[in-house]
């Protein structure tokens, strides 16, 4: 969930997370959302945020089941 601009919140972090999958967000693509789940990680740093998707990918047990239902 890459987002640098932009206002309100957004409707591709909501559904993203509706899904249940590992996610990787900035914090503005956060904004307006007071909860996140715990397999969202948030990295700002292009060099943090990348590592952090090899790691989302990389652990498919991070998985909470609602994409599956």
């Amino acid at each position: 969930l890459i987002s640098t601009s932009g206002s309100g919140v957004q409707l591709k972090t909501i559904e993203t997370f509706e899904l249940g999958l590992p996610s990787v967000a900035t914090s503005h693509s956060l904004r307006g959302i007071d909860h996140r789940p715990d397999n969202c990680v948030v990295a700002d740093d292009p060099v943090a945020f990348a590592g952090a998707l090899e790691a989302a990918v990389a652990d498919v047990r991070n998985v909470d089941g609602s994409a599956f239902d």
